[in-house]
């Protein structure tokens, strides 16, 4: 916890983050109507980006103080309903982490580490255990060699393995 959230409760910290989140869909909006013109305003192009960067930095920085962040499966799942829903082609950005994954990431953790002993417990070659980790930095952005980064894979890993 921060002194943050500390001082103003997890209440307040709410609620600022509902306050800022309307101060983003209204920035969104503003930077909407510079692009299209049809309803011209004195506001440049700039500085609606700018305005935007700064309203959606404070709704990371709530979210932040809430202790919440992102998933990258959910990310992803929410990608390839939106790339469907468009009647897109596959764009070939990484899905969700298959199950397979999120077993190697799990016994990775249990293993200390180890992608021999990983490949033990698993029954499979060690290079496929290291196919399966760059996959899935490739999928996630986060890399199962390190450690702060596998703590973050677990959690995604547990969705997997639990159904999502």
């Amino acid at each position: 916890m921060t002194e943050i959230f500390v001082a103003l409760g997890e209440p307040e910290v709410l609620a600022q983050l509902a306050e800022e989140a309307a101060e983003l869909a209204q920035a969104a909006l503003k930077l909407r109507r510079v692009l299209d013109g049809r309803n011209p305003t004195p506001v440049t192009g700039q500085e609606a980006r700018r305005n935007l960067m700064e309203e959606y930095t404070d709704v990371v920085h709530c979210a932040m103080e809430l202790g919440l962040r992102e998933s990258p499966y959910l990310i992803a799942e929410k990608h390839d309903r939106w790339r469907r829903r468009l009647g897109v082609e596959d764009d070939g950005w990484c899905g969700p982490m298959t199950e397979v994954d999120a077993r190697i990431i799990v016994a990775r953790a249990d293993c200390n580490m180890n992608a021999n002993e990983v490949a033990r417990r698993e029954y499979m070659h060690r290079n496929t255990v290291i196919y399966h980790l760059d996959k899935t930095k490739r999928e996630t952005g986060l890399d199962g060699r390190c450690f702060y980064d596998l703590i973050e894979l677990l959690k995604i890993a547990k969705e997997v393995l639990e159904g999502g």
